[in-house]
């Protein structure tokens, strides 16, 4: 509701959405239409939502945590302050739409190539997981040890993308015409399940590579 302004400028449904602006604006353009469908107060469901939003991001964290700490191997730290993880990972999130939008216009204006679009994107977002990553468990000192998961994690999601804009984006039509919002909550937990995945192999991947090396120098 907050971000309904992607479904105004999209007038072709939530596979328009997806291929634009995500999948992100696909759940968006999927859950302003049950609202405007829905008998049940706006303000109500904007509050509930609010709720599971941030219910969900401290269990988010919790098992970013969880996993992260497993990869490099040390202990999980107790979250004392859960609105302020809260906050952060939705913060973060939000400045990695924020940028892809701001990247995507300025591409557009100044009339970039693909190619130097799709090279900004991955700084972008391999800067954002650098900074995921360092406030997640890890033994790295320095930032460059994080850097090949990061770079991992940026190439995913980018294929992701990809992934997206040719099956998702059809499949959450699909979905959402057959099925409602049930069908597109399926296909965003898939999505969803990949993108853990690949934050988890960009763990281990960092910790892998940091092993091997302090092994080496010893």
């Amino acid at each position: 509701m907050i971000l309904g302004f992607w479904v105004d400028y999209d007038e072709d449904g939530v596979e328009q959405a997806a291929a634009e602006f995500g999948i992100g604006a696909a759940a968006i353009a999927s859950a302003e239409h049950a609202v405007e469908t829905s008998s049940t107060n706006s303000v109500v469901l904007l509050i509930i939502g609010l709720c599971l939003l941030g219910w969900c991001s401290v269990w988010f964290v919790k098992a970013l945590q969880l996993a992260y700490a497993l990869a490099w191997g040390v202990e999980r730290p107790r979250m004392r302050k859960p609105f302020h993880a809260m906050a952060v990972f939705n913060g973060l999130f939000l400045a990695a739409a924020v940028g892809a939008l701001a990247l995507t216009w300025l591409r557009e204006v100044l009339g970039l190539g693909a190619l130097i679009g799709v090279v900004l994107t991955l700084a972008l977002e391999t800067g954002i997981a650098l900074i995921v990553m360092k406030l997640l468990p890890n033994r790295a000192e320095r930032w460059q040890d994080l850097l090949p998961g990061a770079l991992v994690l940026a190439l995913g999601i980018q294929c992701v993308h990809v992934a997206v804009v040719f099956y998702f984006a059809p499949k959450l039509e699909r979905s959402s015409e057959l099925y409602g919002v049930l069908g597109v909550a399926a296909v965003l937990l898939v999505w969803l399940y990949i993108v853990a995945r690949l934050a988890t192999a960009a763990a281990f991947l960092n910790a892998t590579i940091w092993e091997r090396r302090y092994a080496s120098s010893e």
